[in-house]
């Protein structure tokens, strides 16, 4: 069974997904999760950005972040914002919240070539409406330009996970 009827995500049939432990089922992200996590990220970002803005600002820098500096250093804090969280987790703060999680198309963790290309397409023009042009399964231009996918984890019973083989795995649904 296909997760979707988008062809582009037919080839992530019936592939596993290697066991995180206490997680049982795979699925992608509904619209507002992803909604909900560019809400999550933006603020979350912005946050970042102002405590950056007022450390330079008060050491003096008032004048670069006037100039073209300002756009400097935001691309250079979207990429320190996203790449590391991504890379290291799949998951950025707005993802820790809703409890979902980027992963290659093929089911494995996120390589830093893949969080570095994520990150990047972010910046093509109105790439976060890029994700409502799906069929319910929402795949972000973000998302189809760097093969991955972002999932939605839920708990499972953890007395009962792993014991046995095909509870130790999941499949894609």
């Amino acid at each position: 069974m296909s997760i979707s009827s988008n062809p582009d995500l037919d080839r992530v049939e019936e592939k596993e997904v290697e066991n995180r432990e206490g997680w049982e089922e795979v699925e992608l992200a509904s619209i507002s999760q992803r909604l909900v996590n560019l809400i999550l990220d933006t603020a979350f970002f912005y946050g970042f950005a102002a405590i950056v803005g007022s450390v330079l600002n008060s050491l003096g820098f008032e004048k670069f972040l006037q100039g073209w500096g300002a756009y400097g250093l935001s691309f250079g804090m979207m990429l320190a914002y996203y790449i590391p969280q991504e890379w290291i987790s799949g998951k950025t703060l707005g993802k820790w919240v809703t409890s979902t999680q980027a992963i290659n198309d093929d089911g494995r963790d996120l390589t830093l070539w893949r969080a570095i290309l994520r990150t990047l397409c972010r910046f093509i023009p109105f790439e976060a409406f890029s994700f409502l042009m799906s069929d319910g399964k929402p795949r972000g231009w973000h998302d189809r330009l760097s093969k991955t996918l972002v999932i939605t984890l839920r708990k499972t019973n953890r007395a009962n996970a792993g014991n046995n083989t095909e509870s130790s795995r999941r499949q894609w649904q």
